[in-house]
């Protein structure tokens, strides 16, 4: 990896830890621009988001995300919960990051 990339990885999770929700956005965003292959930037960037209240820029970064981790189902599950919290919603969103499916 690269020494940048894993420095404003740091700087973004950091912020993110201590609540600091803006700064977690900058770099957040920043690291997605930079770094589009890295998939922790868009984790990062994705709960920044949510902690935010910015549901639907949240849901565009997860859907951009290529490759499917445990965090990215979880973060998909929230955003789904949180535009439709039906009951339906909530058991297919669970059992999708329980079985790190797809949403669909």
């Amino acid at each position: 990896m690269d020494p940048a990339a894993d420095i404003l990885f740091m700087l973004s999770s950091f912020n993110l830890r201590v609540q600091f929700v803006r700064k977690a956005l900058l770099y957040g965003r920043a690291g997605v621009t930079l770094f589009p292959q890295d998939i922790r930037f868009s984790e990062v960037y994705a709960c920044a988001l949510l902690l935010d209240g910015q549901i639907d820029e949240a849901a565009t970064v997860l859907a951009a995300g290529g490759e499917v981790t445990r965090n990215m189902s979880y973060l998909r599950a929230r955003v789904m919960l949180q535009e439709n919290p039906s009951l339906n919603n909530a058991q297919v969103a669970l059992r999708a990051y329980l079985h790190q499916g797809d949403l669909s």
